[in-house]
């Protein structure tokens, strides 16, 4: 059952990421994206290796995922945009993609990846004690990306194309859960928006 919360969090984005959606709107992302190298690519599918990078993260219990998606992304973007328990007036940048993902017993967690110049030392404490900081040791992953409006029947279909091509290639096997990456804002045309499907993947020799 889902949590009866009848008023959203107001969010107060800074003017700078305001003006952003105007390129946005047409596909021109603007936003900071995490650092990676190709190691494979087979059309819309690649292996990528991450260096190591800090996120901000929410996990929500007991709710579908279009109702999830909304209140995660206000709580997140509340700690983005209004400060911190440390730095009150400290604003960070948005970045893309947000990541989400789907654990064993149906909760859901959300997570922004932090600018790069920030480190676990130095990023703003959340005043939401749900919103935790976690530094993410460098990885491979497996992807595949598609576009349009990202349903959740569209996520299912792109976890077992995926799942079945990682199976296929002899020196690769996964080693974690399915994750979502959606890199545009709802208002986007739907054919210009990036998403992509991912799991983290080992060398197998």
């Amino acid at each position: 059952m889902e949590p009866n919360n009848t008023e959203s969090e107001k969010l107060h984005p800074p003017i700078k990421e305001k003006f952003k959606s105007i390129p946005e709107t047409f596909g021109i992302r603007v936003n900071e994206e995490p650092i990676y190298n190709v190691l494979k690519k087979d059309g819309d599918f690649e292996v990528r290796h991450y260096p190591k990078q800090l996120i901000a993260k929410i996990t929500l219990h007991g709710m579908s995922y279009d109702y999830f998606r909304e209140h995660a992304f206000e709580k997140l973007a509340a700690y983005i945009f209004e400060g911190s328990e440390s730095k009150k007036n400290e604003q960070l940048p948005m970045t893309d993609p947000i990541l989400q993902h789907e654990d064993p017993n149906g909760a859901w967690t959300m997570s922004f990846i932090l600018p790069k110049e920030y480190t676990l030392a130095t990023a703003p404490k959340p005043k939401n004690p749900e919103i935790m900081l976690e530094e993410v040791e460098p990885y491979n992953a497996a992807v595949v990306t598609y576009s349009g409006n990202n349903k959740l029947s569209k996520i299912e279909e792109h976890k077992k194309e995926l799942g079945e091509w990682v199976k296929k290639q002899n020196e690769l096997a996964m080693t974690g859960h399915f994750f979502i990456a959606q890199y545009d804002a709802p208002f986007v045309v739907p054919h210009l928006k990036r998403n992509e499907v991912q799991v983290k993947v080992n060398t197998v020799h």
